[in-house]
């Protein structure tokens, strides 16, 4: 098999910028029958002339250019997956996953990315879209670096650094036309449960699946996101509870209206997390601080069209 060795490459390489031998033996610091040395050796052993000598200058040939472009290349490629390496084994992190709940407005973290790809441009970021304790669950099975906006409890797991996001405050939001309107007020369960509620499942697959509301007995309907599910509750389709910053910009053209309930949905204090690590690189700790900055809090929880 005809191998040929970086050295070799870097030598051709340089013998093609260079035309000489006393020139070549320079950038790399031999003497000049070394180079010469080198490159007879590999031209008997690919068997292809690669250069040609005119007086003391060298002319390459057709192979020995097509060569010394693919050692340029090649050489380049092997200095970039050293130095990959050697950031590795320090702080360099090849790709960051994170995972984000449903009820989460995503244009700050469109505005995010795109920094974090200027400033860490060898790190994959990977966002994905969980419901309920599928965000959780994506941490602890590490499926996720850093989850945003995991709801209710901080104290799941004493191996976790947790920040307060913040409040989901719930809304009961129908169509205008919708025959709730007509009932009396605050609406009973009863009242309720004889329409389908319009539900976003929960991608948990090991911890407890729950549905955000759902009463026993009541009808369901499952779409995919909370696009999906407010333009169902616009077109009189199902029920239910939805977030108040994605809910107002439709209660305020009239869209939708909020009707009083008997038994109102909670508030869900919300959660940026991740496991607690001593090492870090310098993009997740980029990100968490930026998720963490209060402007950032504040545009995660609104509108899902601003």
């Amino acid at each position: 098999m005809n191998k040929i060795t970086a050295a070799e490459l870097r030598t051709i390489l340089v013998l093609y910028q260079t035309k000489s031998f006393t020139l070549t033996g320079k950038v790399l610091h031999k003497v000049p029958t070394a180079i010469s040395y080198t490159l007879n050796t590999l031209e008997k052993r690919l068997q292809i002339k690669l250069f040609n000598k005119d007086n003391k200058k060298l002319i390459p040939t057709v192979a020995g250019k097509y060569l010394a472009g693919k050692a340029a290349q090649i050489l380049e490629e092997m200095d970039s997956a050293i130095q990959n390496t050697r950031s590795l084994a320090e702080d360099f992190e090849p790709d960051l996953k994170i995972a984000v709940n449903n009820i989460i407005c995503l244009k700050p973290l469109y505005d995010l990315c795109k920094e974090s790809s200027l400033l860490f441009p060898d790190t994959q970021i990977n966002l994905t879209i969980e419901v309920y304790n599928g965000v959780w669950e994506s941490l602890f099975s590490d499926k996720a670096d850093i989850v945003v906006g995991a709801p209710h409890s901080a104290d799941v797991n004493s191996d976790l650094d947790t920040f307060r996001l913040g409040v989901c405050n719930w809304l009961f939001c129908v169509s205008p036309t919708h025959p709730l309107t007509k009932e009396i007020f605050p609406l009973s369960n009863e009242a309720l449960r004889r329409y389908p509620a319009i539900c976003v499942k929960d991608t948990s697959s090991v911890l407890p699946a729950k549905n955000a509301w759902l009463l026993k007995g009541q009808r369901s309907t499952f779409v995919p996101d909370y696009y999906s599910k407010i333009r169902m509750h616009e077109n009189g389709a199902g029920i239910g509870f939805l977030p108040e910053y994605f809910a107002k910009p439709f209660l305020d053209n009239k869209k939708l209206i909020e009707l009083p309930v008997k038994n109102p949905k909670k508030p869900t204090t919300l959660w940026i997390a991740s496991k607690n690590r001593q090492k870090r690189g310098a993009a997740f700790n980029w990100w968490i601080e930026q998720l963490n900055l209060d402007a950032t809090k504040k545009s995660m929880l609104s509108s899902l069209w601003y």
